[in-house]
């Protein structure tokens, strides 16, 4: 959907990063099934396979021709975000990579009442932005913090000027912060939810609205995550 054709040397430097908190559990519940069928001893191989995080992200970079660094983070319901921030960590620090799809992806199907929106959010990031395209998004700057930290993510993710007010919050609560325009996703927690929230945040840079801001993942018991974006001419 993002439009990106990949071939030759363009698959080699593309690297795909995702976020999820758990395992597929239509896999699981196939694998149950197998055991329940032939037993222990003659179980379905191909779904114990399935039975890592990154057996979908496996796939996935199978089927796009993804060849660059692959991985899954989990990181509770900040897992999302979390992996674009990994994905851009990676393209500033390696040589060889120079673009990577990173977001969040969950599935929930089998709970009558799901816990968490089931779905993928994901944005390709590059080292340089596609050509004619205006305005440039630039992601001027990302972090990570302890459990519920929201506050030193944010610190962190925008050193230069930690005072300015900024035009949008994605996300939240962000103590501290002050920004003429708050958006909370309404969406159950998980991966997806949280990735969402940069694709708001990027739709609306691009639209002209604001011109700068902030996504930052809700309270979590595992990790805090700020991504600051800008909009360029």
């Amino acid at each position: 959907d993002a439009g990106v054709r990949l071939r030759g040397a363009m698959s080699e430097r593309s690297g795909l990063v995702i976020g999820t908190t758990r395992v597929s559990r239509e896999s699981a519940d196939a694998l149950l099934r197998s055991i329940d069928d032939r037993g222990l001893r003659q179980l379905s191989a191909p779904m114990f396979s399935r039975m890592v995080l990154n057996a979908p992200v496996g796939a996935c970079a199978k089927q796009l021709a993804l060849k660059g660094p692959m991985t899954t983070i989990s990181t509770g319901d900040a897992s999302g975000l979390t992996a674009i921030a990994v994905a851009a960590h990676l393209l500033a620090a390696r040589g060889d990579l120079d673009r990577a799809v990173a977001g969040g992806v969950e599935e929930d199907r089998r709970a009558p009442e799901p816990t968490t929106s089931e779905g993928a959010v994901t944005a390709v990031l590059a080292t340089e932005p596609p050509a004619g395209a205006r305005p440039r998004i630039r992601l001027a700057g990302w972090a990570l913090a302890g459990p519920d930290d929201v506050a030193a993510a944010v610190r962190r993710a925008r050193p230069a000027a930690p005072d300015a007010v900024i035009d949008l919050l994605v996300g939240g609560p962000a103590p501290g912060v002050a920004a003429r325009r708050t958006l909370i996703p309404e969406l159950r927690g998980g991966a997806a939810a949280s990735a969402l929230g940069l694709a708001i945040a990027v739709a609306a840079l691009r639209r002209g609205d604001v011109c700068s801001a902030l996504v930052v993942s809700e309270p979590d018991a595992s990790i805090a995550c700020a991504l600051w974006l800008v909009a360029e001419d």
